[in-house]
């Protein structure tokens, strides 16, 4: 520590500090700082309300939110369509469709809470009140922007790939006959195993174009949730000259002439309207071998329970190469894997002279749900170098 003894103004406009060796007892002695003031304890008690509150599409020319919101005046906005829910469920964040491409939004944010603040000092083993205030935080937010989407793109031509079917087993078992007292019953197992290999290929080829821009002229925000307006008062020992005073904690004045210099020196230029487009084309194939096991048994030949079970592994690629507006590179995109799983059914049946009737019991479904086996990852090219994905 060293102690200022003299300040000189220098004629280029400087100033230069001449410092001396100093004692901690001149320190002390020449501040407010007390020995015990110095381990000390802060509580801050912070009581937050915070609700967001949304108007319909064409409230914002006609109408506006009173000064203090009362439960009735909510209940009344609300009726006029005004959307109120906590801050954080955010209501601003539906995406276009197909049916609507323009997608226009108005989004109105407010967040007002309070904080209780108390200080309080140490002076040896003895707490005191250093000092307390309490002062409201809030800020007023509001945004107008519209986002176009519209993509042009054809069905997709599926191309069957080459595919292999064979029965490999197709036999009935020997009949056995069971005597229920004077009648016979004679149950006749059967077994069907089938190999299958089949696939298809996919193409697709589309474009798109997005736009999307803010209205500055409507969008603007007084405050921030880390910097808000701030409006109360704070008291304690230091305030005034080591006395007890009270001072005001107002930057309402201040926010506003923020609020209204970023409204009038706003350029035309600073938030264009942003515009890309994309040519695109995916091919998807997919391929698989199964294996069918059907085993039955049949009553006296005519009516029949049979239980299927057909598990199925395969790969599964997929490569996306596109060109967009705002490179003009060619990015090329491909992943894939292997992957399995197992299907299966219950069903019975009548075989009558000919004519067949067949139904499920328990409709196919998945007996074990289909599972990547193996991931290839992801791998990226822009032009012929790889890339980041």
């Amino acid at each position: 520590m060293r102690k200022i003894s003299s300040v000189i103004q220098n004629p280029d406009g400087t100033t230069s500090m001449e410092t001396e060796e100093t004692t901690l007892s001149d320190v002390i002695a020449g501040s407010d700082v007390k020995p015990g003031d110095i381990p000390k304890q802060i509580v801050s008690t912070p009581i937050e309300v915070s609700m967001m509150a949304v108007p319909p599409s064409d409230a914002i020319a006609t109408q506006s939110l009173p000064k203090v919101l009362s439960i009735n005046d909510a209940q009344r906005l609300s009726q006029q369509g005004w959307d109120f829910f906590p801050i954080g469920n955010s209501r601003c964040s539906s995406s276009s469709s197909p049916e609507n491409p323009i997608k226009r939004e108005t989004c109105v944010g407010i967040k007002l809470w309070m904080t209780a603040q108390v200080d309080i000092g140490w002076w040896w083993a003895f707490p005191y009140l250093k000092g307390f205030g309490i002062w409201a935080n809030g800020y007023v937010s509001a945004d107008n922007s519209f986002n176009f989407v519209a993509e042009v793109s054809p069905q997709p031509k599926e191309y069957k790939m080459p595919s292999y079917n064979q029965r490999l087993i197709d036999t009935p078992g020997p009949a056995t006959v069971f005597w229920a007292g004077p009648i016979p019953i004679v149950l006749t197992p059967k077994i069907i195993l089938d190999l299958t290999a089949e696939g298809s290929l996919n193409l697709q080829a589309g474009a798109s174009i997005r736009a999307s821009s803010s209205i500055p002229n409507i969008s603007f925000g007084l405050g921030s949730e880390y910097d808000p307006v701030k409006y109360g008062f704070y008291c304690g020992n230091t305030v005034k000259n080591n006395a007890w005073g009270c001072q005001e904690i107002n930057n309402t004045s201040e926010k506003f002439e923020q609020t209204r210099q970023n409204l009038l020196n706003w350029n035309q230029m600073s938030n264009p309207l942003s515009v890309s487009a994309e040519v695109y084309a995916n091919a998807s194939l997919n391929y698989k071998v199964s294996t069918k096991l059907q085993i039955g048994v049949y009553l006296y030949g005519v009516v029949g329970l049979a239980e299927e079970l057909s598990p199925y592994i395969g790969p599964r690629l997929n490569l996306r190469t596109s060109v967009n507006s705002t490179d003009f590179k060619v990015k090329t995109q491909l992943d894939g894997g292997i992957y399995a799983g197992v299907k299966g059914r219950l069903y019975g049946g009548i075989d009558v002279l000919g004519f067949k009737l067949q139904g499920d019991i328990f409709p196919e479904g998945d007996v074990i749900p289909e599972q990547t086996l193996i991931n290839f990852g992801q791998y990226c090219w822009t032009e012929s170098r790889r890339a980041t994905c």
